[in-house]
């Protein structure tokens, strides 16, 4: 996760916003840290939006959980005033920002936002991964603080994950890429 924010805040200082692709191993915490950053930004900022899309409803469920389990433990003294709160949102009334999560799935979702923070979770097994992306990023302002995490485990070729991550390498579009291994961890080693 260090290595993550470092090479985030360093995107985020060269061009005054991130748009990273993340190419990672199996549970070492990438999810759990863009689930608490968006929630850091949404609760510290007005007028932020953060979206969270994910490949399947039971782990778009633990993602939300995560959020309202950050949510409920913050110090009362820095717990922003919750507006609507079910099983997909959380609003932030007084701030006017929110927290929303969906699955991949319906070729609508994400539409009709706008917002400044997108978590596409393990992208390379989306379905109709283009049209959510393509969606997403017109939802997205082009302009300084946006942020946009599109992380996910190897899952072959042919897919858009795949083909972003090989213009990332490049150097061809916005998108700046990392590859975390699994050797960065002691407990997989």
């Amino acid at each position: 996760q260090q290595k993550l924010h470092e090479f985030i805040e360093g995107q985020r200082k060269r061009t005054g916003k991130v748009q990273m692709l993340v190419l990672k191993s199996r549970q070492v915490g990438i999810s759990t840290y863009f689930a608490g950053r968006a929630y850091w930004r949404t609760t510290f900022s007005k007028g932020q939006r953060a979206f969270v899309l994910t490949q399947e409803d039971d782990t778009t469920n633990a993602l939300f959980g995560m959020v309202k389990r950050f949510h409920d433990h913050v110090p009362d003294l820095v717990r922003p005033l919750t507006g609507a709160s079910n099983a997909k949102e959380l609003v932030f009334s007084r701030l006017d920002s929110g927290y929303l999560v969906s699955t991949a799935g319906n070729k609508a979702t994400g539409r009709g936002h706008t917002l400044q923070i997108f978590h596409g979770s393990e992208v390379s097994r989306w379905p109709i991964a283009e049209e959510h992306v393509a969606g997403v990023m017109r939802a997205i302002p082009d302009a300084a603080g946006t942020e946009v995490y599109l992380e996910s485990t190897a899952n072959g070729i042919n897919n858009l994950f795949h083909t972003k991550w090989q213009a990332a390498r490049r150097g061809i579009g916005d998108f700046e890429g990392i590859f975390i291994p699994w050797f960065w961890h002691e407990e997989y080693e």
